[in-house]
């Protein structure tokens, strides 16, 4: 790809290589690209100042999305030599927040990433500065995507979201749905035990409003026995994984017998509150199941 000084073509930058790292609950996507600054003539000129605004599309969503802006790794500002041209590959750095990656496994869907990569910076010439802003593609396969997630240590955190409902469509449930946005706030906060309590109330406000307490109280005996048990239904299933998930949250409403209170870690409250979300949502989406 050409960079122009206005109608003059001053440098080549190409792609190099794209690799990963883990971060503090992030990963750090690396684009490397091949810099070619050409040979000096009859006037001097500089690049400068420059980054990458990077989109990505998939097969499954091809309409290009912004997904962050890369900056170098290092300050890059080189000027043009006599005779020879300079080669200079530059590696830039985008940061992805642990949702954001999970919003692009998402909108992945299996397939590979296509991403859009803008180059914009400055270049100095005779005339004064003018803006620089060129735009390359590179495709990404799946068998090529896998070992950066693993490299960016994406597979320590399992990237598995829920879409909760909104109160507006799913009035019934509304109060189930504000726990459960509780209790992920709680969790984010540190606050365990609470993030644990709301899930039980979210839960117990979903089998209140739509009576399914004697259904999910029968599903829950169906389990003491294999007849029972292989003629459950996925409703049936549901159903007693949310009681289950009704006796993990138990202790977080009460205390032991010593008087003392049960400690939940982050682990625990992870637990419940995606378990929760997901079972929330998955009654609210299909209350037969």
């Amino acid at each position: 790809m050409s960079i122009n000084y206005e109608s003059r073509s001053i440098a080549e930058v190409r792609w190099a290589q794209l690799t990963a790292a883990p971060g503090v609950g992030a990963s750090v996507l690396r684009f490397t690209l091949g810099w070619t600054l050409q040979a000096k003539k009859e006037s001097p000129y500089s690049v400068f100042g420059t980054y990458l605004r990077v989109t990505v599309a998939t097969a499954a969503s091809p309409q290009a999305l912004f997904l962050g802006h890369a900056v170098p790794e290092v300050a890059f500002c080189d000027d043009a030599r006599d005779a020879v041209p300079l080669e200079k590959p530059l590696m830039y750095l985008l940061t992805l927040q642990a949702d954001q990656l999970l919003a692009l496994e998402q909108l992945r869907q299996g397939h590979g990433v296509v991403f859009g990569i803008e180059v914009r910076g400055n270049a100095l010439g005779p005339h004064g500065i003018r803006q620089v802003s060129e735009t390359l593609k590179k495709e990404v396969s799946v068998s090529d995507w896998i070992p950066l997630l693993r490299d960016a240590n994406a597979g320590d955190v399992l990237l598995v979201g829920v879409q909760l409902p909104t109160a507006a469509e799913n009035p019934e449930i509304a109060a189930a749905i504000e726990f459960v946005r509780r209790a992920h706030v709680n969790s984010l906060r540190g606050d365990y035990d609470a993030a644990v309590g709301e899930c039980r109330r979210a839960l117990e406000s979903v089998w209140k409003v739509s009576k399914l307490s004697d259904a999910a109280r029968n599903a829950r005996k169906a389990l003491s026995t294999m007849e029972n048990r292989k003629s459950m239904t996925k409703r049936d299933r549901a159903l007693a994984l949310g009681e289950a998930l009704m006796n993990f949250t138990h202790p977080a409403h009460h205390v032991e017998t010593d008087g003392a209170p049960e400690i939940f870690s982050q682990l625990d409250a992870a637990l419940a509150v995606a378990s929760t979300a997901a079972l929330v949502s998955a009654l609210a989406a299909s209350p037969s199941l």
